[in-house]
């Protein structure tokens, strides 16, 4: 145990510590406590509608896993390709006293260019990914709240639960 070794251990895993005991805990507590209170009423004022919306929660979490993984793909292919451009840039200016005395001006905006033609590609293939993973998201999402309140209205239609014990329901599980 040199010293070395228990400062390197010592700075590597007090914030793990402070992470596990501190804000994030206090948070992690409050929203599992929130959630366990929110389906206890909820089951209390309409088991069946409970039940559903219950099914609902994976395919809405799961719509936004998809959604999350397109979008940091993307963004992760736009990063890499955004990097050549600036290690162009880059060179160019650590070079600029040579750049300018054999004019090649010109030829390095043309190259800065050129590497600029990846980054657009991705970035438009980003956005596209982006609005087509948060159209996906919504629509799941709407469509889950349609179907909620379509059962809701059947629940009520057959006399198994009021307006009020509906809503209930709808608005303590979302």
């Amino acid at each position: 145990h040199t010293a070395g070794a228990l400062s390197t251990r010592l700075a590597s895993e007090a914030p793990q510590v402070k992470a596990l005991t501190g804000e994030r805990a206090a948070t992690s507590t409050s929203q599992i406590v929130c959630m366990v209170v929110c389906f206890g009423v909820a089951f209390y004022q309409c088991w069946q509608m409970t039940l559903v919306m219950l099914f609902l929660i994976p395919v809405i979490a799961t719509s936004f896993g998809v959604q999350a993984s397109f979008v940091q793909k993307a963004a992760g292919d736009a990063m890499a390709a955004t990097n050549e451009a600036g290690s162009a840039v880059s060179e160019a200016l650590l070079h600029i006293r040579t750049v300018g005395a054999f004019g090649l001006e010109e030829r390095s905006a043309a190259h800065f260019a050129r590497c600029l033609d990846a980054p657009l590609k991705q970035f438009v293939r980003k956005g596209m990914t982006t609005g087509a993973g948060m159209g996906f998201g919504q629509f799941v999402i709407l469509g889950s709240a349609g179907l909620a309140y379509y059962v809701g209205g059947r629940l009520y239609e057959a006399g198994e639960a009021t307006f009020a014990e509906i809503m209930a329901v709808i608005l303590l599980v979302m």
